[in-house]
């Protein structure tokens, strides 16, 4: 029999407390490390995507530079070639409404020149009489709306010409205005360009 006196309770249990806590402890400075290294190599994950995005943004600002040089030293051949573009442009509206003219003049009538100022065009023919004239510029706005904006007769008679050009009997001479439709896009042709052409009207 023992005859001791019972020992108290926090001495019957001190060394199963003391493991215990000494066992979280030890869980928790693990947990603790673990949850360290899972957080470094996050931040070691970030700062590599960081410095990839960094390093993909410095080379699109370095081909934007690039492209900026490449644009600003072909800048003037590109001016150039839209002023060609141009050019040919207002060249071809010429041939069109010169050829136009020459199509639709009534038959009998000598035209004997018709050149291009500006935006206009103009012409010197005999006619077989003035309501001929007239009725051959209103046809030309009527039918190619979309290539002469607007026609009028300038003068009439020799006081038109200041040189001397043959007569046609039983005609009168008749000075024309043609103002040509502006296309959009394309600036009006310089003020020195000119085109010119000579002839007498293909019977039908």
């Amino acid at each position: 029999m023992n005859f001791l006196p019972p020992q108290p309770i926090y001495k019957r249990f001190f060394y199963s407390f003391l493991s215990g806590i000494l066992l979280l402890l030890s869980g928790l400075g693990v947990g603790i490390l673990y949850a360290k290294k899972v957080a470094g190599e996050r931040v070691s994950a970030l700062e590599a995507e960081v410095a990839q995005k960094r390093k993909q943004l410095n080379q699109a600002i370095q081909l934007k530079k690039n492209e900026e040089k490449i644009y600003e030293s072909q800048q003037p051949a590109m001016d150039y070639e839209k002023t060609i573009q141009k050019v040919e442009a207002s060249q071809q509206r010429w041939k069109e409404a010169a050829y136009q003219v020459h199509q639709m003049i009534p038959r009998g009538t000598d035209l004997f020149r018709l050149q291009g100022i500006g935006n206009q065009l103009e012409g010197w023919a005999y006619f077989s009489s003035i309501p001929e004239a007239t009725k051959f510029l209103q046809e030309l706005v009527e039918k190619k709306p979309d290539l002469y904006q607007e026609a009028w007769i300038e003068c009439v008679g020799d006081r038109c010409m200041n040189e001397v050009y043959e007569k046609n009997a039983n005609q009168v001479l008749v000075h024309f205005r043609l103002d040509l439709k502006r296309e959009k896009g394309v600036e009006e042709s310089s003020e020195n360009q000119s085109r010119s052409g000579d002839g007498s009207p293909e019977s039908s």
